[in-house]
């Protein structure tokens, strides 16, 4: 009977945490005001892409949800992106580190990586989004407060 008043619990917990905004901090040095730093988010509500970023300024990271500071200026990401489809696919093709929501699956074979480079301002959230149709893929990222595109590519 604990499990399931803890279970509820701890939900609220987390669904209180990241509705609060909640920013892992990807830089050196104490914690800086959110107004000081550049912010990103991978994978936001309205993307029917997954976005995974693996590489930040060509070190290795695996960021795939969440809200990320990072300091102000240019950075390079390398993003693997796959579309989200609700098939069952054998798990062979499945994507390594791929999410497990029931009945969501990112295939290997329509992955593609890309390369960007983007200037980000202090004080900014970037999202990182798009969708996936008929083998061709739309990606942009966007501030998140003006829904200004900063930059689009389509393949």
């Amino acid at each position: 009977m604990k499990a399931r008043l803890v279970t509820p619990c701890c939900l609220l917990l987390f669904l209180t945490a990241a509705s609060a905004g909640c920013v892992q901090r990807l830089y050196p040095g104490p914690a800086l005001p959110r107004d000081q730093v550049a912010v990103v988010a991978p994978n936001p509500a309205a993307s029917d892409i997954s976005v995974q970023v693996v590489a930040l300024d060509d070190e290795p990271v695996n960021l795939q949800t969440g809200l990320y500071g990072l300091m102000p200026g240019s950075h390079t990401f390398e993003l693997i992106l796959s579309p989200i489809t609700l098939a069952e696919a054998d798990p062979e093709t499945l994507a390594p580190g791929a999410l497990s929501s029931p009945g969501v699956m990112y295939p290997l074979k329509h992955q593609r990586s890309i390369h960007i480079t983007l200037d980000l301002a202090a004080g900014q959230t970037y999202g990182f989004a798009g969708s996936y149709r008929a083998d061709r893929f739309q990606f942009w990222v966007y501030n998140t407060a003006t829904d200004e595109v900063i930059y689009e590519h389509a393949f």
